[in-house]
């Protein structure tokens, strides 16, 4: 199955250049669950006409937002971004959010968010509320920022010790949004895993 997955802008100044980038250990995560990620240059974010050509002639069955970043960072990105949850949630397509992701789903459904300490390179105990998907008892956190409240049409997967909302789901939207990195764990859930490969559908044995 190919994906559409968004991309970070990097900056290096020393060179002057800006570069959309992901995580190698994402791209890995996501071929492990039998998916094939394509890549969606931030340069699209002002050819909205050209993005959705893009998407519709590629046949791209889903859309994965990843993390890194603040939203509001970047225009390019967020607006690139937004673009593509619209186009996703318009052909009913399934959407993984990740971290960032999440926060953006979260604005896009116009929830706020608020800053939020303790949660940069920590570890966190989680209590499972989905009756769909399973989860770590501790998860990774990299955020400053957390959404304020669940939004509409959603319900809280998961939510950690300090009443963070770590993970948000919804049927109706086809929509799984995480607030840790599933990539950046030594070792790689299962759990985060077989979330994926239901959230996508993905029943078959690896095919790459």
């Amino acid at each position: 199955m190919f994906i559409a997955v968004s991309q970070r802008i990097t900056k290096l100044k020393k060179i002057k250049e800006s570069r959309d980038s992901l995580d190698v250990r994402l791209t890995k995560l996501l071929f492990d669950c039998n998916l094939k990620p394509i890549l969606i240059p931030n340069v699209l974010n002002s050819k909205k006409k050209l993005l959705n050509s893009l998407l519709t002639k590629l046949k791209l069955k889903g859309l994965v937002l990843t993390g890194g970043e603040d939203f509001g960072k970047n225009k390019n990105r967020d607006e690139t971004e937004l673009n593509l949850l619209n186009w996703a949630l318009k052909n009913s397509l399934p959407i993984l959010g990740i971290c960032r992701g999440m926060q953006l789903i979260g604005k896009y459904n116009n929830v706020k968010l608020e800053r939020i300490s303790n949660h940069v390179k920590k570890y966190h105990a989680v209590s499972n509320k989905s009756k769909i998907y399973k989860f770590d008892k501790k998860v990774n956190s990299y955020h400053e920022y957390r959404i304020s409240k669940c939004p509409k049409g959603f319900q809280v997967s998961a939510i950690s010790n300090d009443n963070t909302i770590k993970a948000i789901e919804s049927k109706k939207f086809k929509t799984l949004a995480i607030m840790w990195h599933p990539e950046r764990n030594r070792k790689i859930s299962k759990n985060d895993i077989s979330n994926i490969k239901t959230l996508f559908k993905i029943n078959e044995k690896k095919s790459y």
